[in-house]
C-alpha cells in the first residue's frame, strides 16, 4: 500500500543550506557580543560603585585639624577641632564645625609628681598637707603624673602608704568621658 502526502516534497540546494548556516552563525555572534557587552557594562558599574563608597568612607573619616592651647602656667593641652565634609543634596551645601571647649580644670591644675605620694610607697614620713595648695579655701585640681602615679586612689588605703599616716582616697566614680567633671 502506498500512501501519498498532500504536501509536495521540497528539495533544497547547497546554496540555501549554506545561507541557513550563515544566518545561525550571525545570530550566535550577535548573542555572544550582546552577552560580553552586558558583562563589561556590569563590571564598570560595580567598579564605579566601589569607588564611590570608598570616597564617601574616606571623606567621613577625616577628623580635622589639631590645635594646641597653652594656659598661663605653660602647660600645653591638645584640643581637637572636628569638622564634617560637605553634604550632597539638592539644596546648597552646608558646612558644620564642631568645637570642644577645654574646661578650666584641664587648664588650671597642680601637677603631683612626688614619688612618696605613690600608693606603692609604704614608708611613713608623717607628711602633713598643711601648706599651699592644700590650705586653699577654694577647690584645687590635681594631675597625677609618674612617679606619683596616674590616678588618685578610689578605695581606702591602709595607714603608712603614700608617705603619710592618715591616707585619703577619692570616694566617687571617675568620669567616663574626656572633658567631663564628676564630684
Amino acid at each position: 500500500m502506498i500512501y501519498s502526502s498532500s504536501y509536495p516534497r521540497q528539495s533544497h540546494n547547497f546554496d540555501e543550506a549554506t545561507s541557513l548556516d550563515s544566518d545561525k552563525r550571525k545570530s550566535r555572534w550577535c548573542l555572544i557580543t550582546l552577552i560580553i557587552f552586558s558583562i563589561v557594562i556590569t563590571l564598570i558599574s560595580v567598579v564605579g560603585l566601589i569607588i564611590a563608597i570608598y570616597s564617601l568612607v574616606l571623606n567621613n573619616s577625616k577628623n580635622g585639624a589639631i590645635t594646641t592651647v597653652t594656659n598661663s602656667n605653660t602647660t600645653t593641652v591638645p584640643v581637637t577641632t572636628l569638622t564634617t565634609s560637605f553634604l550632597c543634596s539638592s539644596s546648597p551645601a552646608t558646612y558644620y564645625q564642631y568645637t570642644t571647649l577645654t574646661p578650666p580644670q584641664c587648664l588650671n591644675y597642680t601637677t603631683d609628681t612626688d614619688a612618696t605620694r605613690n600608693i606603692g610607697y609604704t614608708t611613713s614620713i608623717n607628711f602633713c598637707d598643711n601648706k599651699s595648695p592644700f590650705t586653699n579655701a577654694t577647690s584645687v585640681w590635681f594631675r597625677f603624673q609618674e612617679p606619683a602615679g596616674t590616678l588618685m586612689a578610689n578605695s581606702p588605703i591602709p595607714p603608712n602608704y603614700c608617705g603619710t599616716v592618715v591616707t585619703g582616697w577619692y570616694a566617687g566614680q571617675y568620669p567616663s568621658t574626656v572633658f567631663t567633671t564628676v564630684t
